[in-house]
């Protein structure tokens, strides 16, 4: 299965809404991606969950990848970050 399509079907699976739950299923049927979000956009707070839910699946998603790929992620401070400049110098 397609991990966007999983993603969308899990986030349906927890609205608890049943008039917006039904929508987010009939488009995820009809595979109209553009449908589900313009579906959401007329629903702010389950807009923002839905992006919030989104990004928590990616981040999973990559550093899963990243993991069995062997990568190893370090953090970085951002170079904006004046402590971090200054220690550069």
């Amino acid at each position: 299965m397609d991990f966007c399509l999983k993603v969308k079907q899990e986030y349906a699976s927890i609205v608890e809404d049943p008039y917006l739950k039904g929508l987010l299923e009939k488009a995820i049927d009809g595979q109209e991606e553009q449908k589900y979000r313009n579906i959401l956009m007329e629903f702010e707070e389950a807009r923002r969950r839905w992006y919030s839910f989104e990004n928590d699946k990616y981040e999973e998603f990559l550093l899963d990848w990243f993991r069995q790929k062997g990568i190893e992620l370090i953090d970085k401070p951002p170079v904006n970050n004046l402590e971090y400049n200054k220690k550069k110098k």
